[in-house]
């Protein structure tokens, strides 16, 4: 496996925001928010909440101690840092389908009462 050197180079004034792999620059993105996310998730791994969980841990701004995070969003650190989003996405369309299916139950179950019920009012008529 090949090990590749990036080079990031950013300023504000002039504005610049260049990302070079191994001294080529990379082609960027019409818009800074997808260069952005070309280096958070395909050259650093992870997003900038991660980041600022993992690497700025030293008590800059914009760290919130794991524990104290609210729960969804430690889940969401958690699936970001080992790259278990699919799962999230898989257990909500299986959360969705089972919905579904048991809507769906429920009109099955209701319309064999309904004909159980006339069943046996005819039945009733029949026998009499």
């Amino acid at each position: 496996m090949t090990r590749k050197n990036y080079k990031v180079v950013r300023g504000i004034k002039p504005n610049v925001f260049e990302i070079y792999e191994d001294d080529k620059l990379i082609s960027q993105d019409p818009s800074v928010r997808d260069y952005q996310k070309v280096l958070e998730l395909s050259i650093l791994k992870f997003n900038y909440r991660a980041f600022t969980q993992v690497i700025a841990i030293g008590g800059g701004t914009g760290y919130t101690p794991f524990m104290s995070m609210p729960a969804k969003d430690r889940r969401e650190f958690v699936e970001d840092l080992l790259d278990l989003r699919s799962f999230s996405v898989m257990n909500q369309l299986i959360k969705d389908q089972s919905k579904i299916t048991k809507d769906e139950l429920k009109e099955v179950v209701s319309s064999i009462k309904s004909l159980k019920k006339r069943f046996y009012c005819k039945s009733r008529l029949l026998k009499s």
